[in-house]
C-alpha cells in the first residue's frame, strides 16, 4: 500500500514520541487549538510552530513509496486520501473515509487488486493502439485511392473496403450510444426538475425556507423532523457568502437572538448543522457554556448527535470563532493551526455522540461531519428559531 507522505510525514513530539502530521492535527480541539494531548503518554503538550520530522524514517518512508506499484488515485470526495476500495452498487472508487456511507451494503465492497488493474490497463492501451494503427493504415489507404496514388485489383479493393467499413462501424456505433446517453440523461434531469420543482416550493414555505444549503425536499424534512413542531417558525440572520465570513459580522447579526439553528456546507459537499437553546455572545475572552439540549446533526446521513459527555460544557462563545458545538463542529474566519480562511472543524465522541460503530478520534469519525476532519466552508447559515 503506497504511503501518502504528503499528509503523514512522521513527527517527533517535544515529549519524544512519533506520529504522523495528519493525526497529529486531529488531535487539537477548537476550543483550544495552541494544545493537545500525546496519544501515547496524555502528557499535554503545546501545538508545535514548525514541525521536526524523523528523517531518517522519511528517507525508508520515500524507498517504500517509491517502490509501490499501486495507482496514485485520489478520492473525489476525501482529496487527500487515495482510493483502495470499489463499491459495485453505485460503481464507484472509495477511500477508506467512503465505507462508512456504504455500510448498509458492505457486501458490495471489494478491495482493488492493483496488479490486476495494470494488466487490464495494458490490455485496453494494446487494443487502442491496434485500432489507431488501422485507423491511420486505412485513412491513407482512402486517401492514396482518392487521389489515384494507388492502383488496386478489384479482389484488394473489396476486402480492403470491407475492413475499413467494419472499422468505421465501430467508431460511429460508440459515438451514437455517447449522443443517446447524454440526450437521455439530459431528458432525465428535466423530468426530474418538473416532478419536484411544486414540492419544493411548499416546502420552502415553511420551516427554514430561506435556506440555500437545503436544496433538495428530502434535507428540508429531515431538518424540520428534528424539532417535531416544537420550534416551527425561522428566521434567516446570517449567510456566510452575503454577509462575510467574519466573526465580528457573526456576532454582530447572530449574538442575543435567542435559540438558533446553524447550517454548514463543506467543500466536499457535506451538510452538517448545529442546535442550541443558549443565545450567542462575543464576550472579551473564550466563554464555555453548558447546554443539555444543544446537539448536532449531520444532513448528508440524516443522524442526530446530542450531549454525549458531560464535562461542564458543550458551545463555546469566543470574539475569535463564528459557531462553536464543542467537539462536534467549529468555525473559523482563520485557523491559527492551517493560516487558511473559513475553515471549519469536525471530531464527535468527545462530548457530541459518536457515529454508530464508531469511536471518538477514529480518521472516518473526524470525517463524518464534513468529509475530513479540516474543511473549508463554502456557505454557513444562522437562523433564529422560535415557537
Amino acid at each position: 500500500m503506497k504511503y501518502n507522505l504528503s499528509q503523514r510525514k512522521p513527527v517527533v513530539l517535544e515529549c519524544g514520541d512519533q506520529l504522523c502530521e495528519s493525526c497529529l492535527k486531529s488531535l487539537v480541539m477548537p476550543q483550544d487549538p495552541e494544545h493537545f494531548k500525546c496519544p501515547f503518554d496524555e502528557e499535554e503538550l503545546d501545538f508545535p510552530k514548525r514541525f521536526l520530522y524523523n528523517k531518517q524514517l522519511l528517507k525508508q518512508l520515500e524507498k517504500i513509496s517509491g517502490n509501490d506499484d499501486k495507482l496514485c488515485i485520489l478520492c473525489v470526495v476525501h482529496e487527500d486520501r487515495e482510493c483502495g476500495f470499489t463499491c459495485s452498487k453505485e460503481n464507484k472508487m472509495l477511500c477508506s473515509d467512503c465505507l462508512f456511507d456504504h455500510f448498509d451494503h458492505k457486501d458490495k465492497i471489494t478491495k482493488i487488486e492493483w496488479d490486476q488493474v495494470r494488466i487490464k490497463l495494458q490490455e485496453k492501451l494494446n487494443t487502442i493502439e491496434k485500432m489507431q494503427y488501422d485507423v491511420s493504415v486505412g485513412a491513407k489507404w482512402i486517401r492514396d485511392i482518392t487521389t489515384n496514388d494507388l492502383i488496386l485489383n478489384s479482389s484488394d479493393y473489396e476486402q480492403t473496403y470491407a475492413k475499413i467499413s467494419k472499422l468505421t462501424d465501430i467508431i460511429e456505433l460508440a459515438l451514437s450510444d455517447k449522443e443517446q446517453n447524454i440526450e437521455g440523461q439530459n431528458d432525465n434531469i428535466n423530468q426530474k426538475i418538473k416532478s419536484e420543482s411544486p414540492q419544493i416550493q411548499v416546502k420552502r414555505q415553511g420551516f427554514l425556507s430561506e435556506s440555500q444549503i437545503l436544496s433538495k425536499d428530502g434535507e428540508f424534512d429531515y431538518v424540520k423532523s428534528l424539532f417535531k413542531d416544537s420550534k416551527p417558525y425561522s428566521k434567516l440572520l446570517y449567510r456566510g457568502t452575503t454577509d462575510g465570513m467574519y466573526c465580528h459580522i457573526f456576532h454582530a447579526k447572530c449574538d442575543n437572538k435567542g435559540p438558533t439553528v446553524t447550517l454548514v456546507k463543506s467543500h466536499h459537499g457535506k451538510i452538517m448543522g448545529g442546535f442550541t437553546e443558549i443565545s450567542w455572545t462575543c464576550p472579551s475572552e473564550q466563554k464555555l457554556l453548558f447546554d443539555k439540549r444543544a446537539f448536532v446533526f449531520s444532513v448528508t446521513h440524516k443522524t442526530k448527535h446530542p450531549v454525549a459527555q458531560i464535562v461542564g460544557y458543550s458551545i463555546t462563545h469566543d470574539p475569535e470563532y463564528l459557531p462553536v458545538f464543542c467537539g462536534g463542529f467549529g468555525i473559523s474566519s482563520n485557523c491559527k493551526i492551517s493560516m487558511r480562511s473559513n475553515i471549519g472543524i469536525s471530531n464527535l465522541g468527545a462530548i457530541y455522540s459518536c457515529p454508530p460503530g464508531m469511536k471518538y478520534l477514529e480518521p472516518q469519525t473526524q470525517a463524518y461531519l464534513g468529509g475530513s476532519y479540516e474543511f473549508i466552508v463554502d456557505e454557513i447559515e444562522v437562523f433564529s428559531v422560535y415557537n
